[in-house]
């Protein structure tokens, strides 16, 4: 698939209405109207689809104006620069699709998506002329990413020791579930600081034949993403969330102020690592898997200080290029992941989920007090670090330099060119996506 970049004020769909565009895009308007009206005339008689409330006409045609003005938009916008978009394309039999709508089905009617293993069914994905085979399934905790009528959220884990773009598992989703470009900048910044940071990009994706659009795609846990980011092979642990979904389902209609059970507290959470039992089975890795969580249990109980569990450079370059990049929401220890080095013996940081892009009022550290005692453990995992005058000194460094102006400067003439072709990806559907590097220099400047 092809993209243009725009150069003009005016679009041609524009331009098209008053008169004014060559004569050879009025052919292409008419087929794309025609085929417009041809598939809402199809979309209004067909039986509506099984969802967990049944979509009525005119939910479904507002959707489908939408997506195909979204598609009139990418066909006709007057661009000069060719752009490549990868389109990955799935396909699966009926009975799996059919298994797909049931999950989706059971939980609309609830604020959170619970998976297991029994969600997967077998497709095959295929990326140019690669096809692989894999299993997929929902994803997403809050139900929203499952409401759009079109666009659902994927996990996608391949068979057979294979792989799909260097990634053996991986995640689609709607770009907006992580700020559209703005969780990209973030893994870019971070890869380029020597944090371990994900692979994250954007793609054109398909359904047995039917376009869903454009698609972030992000990399999971596995050791591709310890190699590819020069690391040695090690455990990835984390505090197991789980136990803080099931409670928000439980006490989702319990009064104003309950406490439900305490299990969603930091305290409640235990430690395990992706594909524990695959982690276990390997003598080397169940030890490392073993330490790694005795320092995560350790420095949350307040036996070990954060210097002492915790690589301090790195999390500290981390935390602070969490507030340069207003990504907040990944230092929540539902969203906290961490590699075990087996060289240094010591955790790092994995981004996830940062929603960056955002414009902070405060800082991740602002407020916080050092040398507290911890009692029977900390609250948050934040409390985790800042209470370590170590830590706090080396997040400090950290803002100091990369909130100076020539960072950013010299972080944006690096990426320019992948950054515009990702903002030409994302408007290709999403016309209106709001983007500045305003936002990062005055996140700076609060700094």
């Amino acid at each position: 698939m092809r993209l243009l970049h725009e150069d003009h004020r005016e679009g041609r769909l524009s331009a098209l209405l008053r008169g004014r565009a060559s004569r050879r895009a009025l052919p292409l308007f008419l087929l794309l109207l025609c085929a417009l009206l041809i598939s809402l005339v199809a979309l209004l008689f067909q039986a509506p689809q099984q969802t967990g409330r049944q979509l009525g006409y005119s939910d479904r045609l507002r959707s489908s104006l939408t997506f195909a003005a979204t598609r009139i938009a990418r066909h006709l916008g007057a661009r000069t620069t060719d752009v490549d978009i990868p389109h990955l394309e799935i396909s699966m039999k009926k009975t799996a699709y059919r298994h797909i709508l049931a999950k989706r089905k059971e939980s609309l009617g609830k604020p959170v998506l619970l998976t297991s293993a029994d969600d997967y069914v077998p497709a095959f994905v295929r990326v140019g002329d690669d096809l692989s085979e894999v299993r997929i399934r929902l994803k997403g905790d809050w139900i929203t990413q499952l409401k759009d009528s079109r666009k659902w959220s994927f996990r996608v884990d391949t068979k057979r020791g294979g792989s799909i773009l260097q990634m053996k598992r991986f995640s689609l989703h709607h770009p907006n579930s992580r700020n559209y470009v703005g969780e990209w900048l973030l893994h870019r910044a971070l890869k380029r600081a020597g944090v371990v940071a994900l692979r994250y990009e954007f793609l054109d994706v398909g359904l047995n034949g039917r376009s869903l659009g454009i698609y972030a795609i992000e990399e999971h846990f596995e050791k591709r993403l310890i190699e590819s980011n020069r690391r040695r092979e090690g455990p990835i642990v984390r505090f197991n969330e789980d136990l803080w979904w099931k409670n928000l389902l439980l006490f989702r209609d319990a009064l104003r102020g309950s406490k439900g059970t305490g299990s969603h507290e930091f305290m409640a959470s235990s430690v395990d690592a992706f594909n524990t039992a695959e982690t276990l089975s390997d003598p080397a890795l169940g030890d490392q898997f073993r330490t790694a969580a005795n320092l995560l249990e350790a420095t949350r109980l307040g036996q070990l200080k954060a210097s002492e569990a915790f690589d301090v450079d790195l999390m500290a370059t981390y935390v602070a290029m969490l507030d340069l990049f207003g990504g907040w929401h990944a230092i929540a220890f539902l969203n906290a992941r961490f590699y075990y080095n087996p060289m240094t013996s010591l955790l790092e940081p994995v981004a996830f989920d940062a929603n960056a892009g955002k414009r902070i009022t405060s800082l991740i550290g602002e407020g916080s007090l050092l040398d507290v005692e911890s009692g029977s453990g900390f609250r948050r995992f934040e409390d985790v670090l800042f209470s370590d005058p170590v830590f706090f000194e080396a997040y400090v460094g950290a803002l100091q330099r990369i909130s100076k102006e020539t960072w950013l400067d010299a972080f944006f003439d690096e990426i320019d060119a992948e950054l515009e072709k990702n903002l030409a990806i994302l408007r290709s559907e999403f016309t209106a996506m709001p983007f500045s590097r305003s936002v990062y220099y005055q996140n700076a400047q609060y700094i």
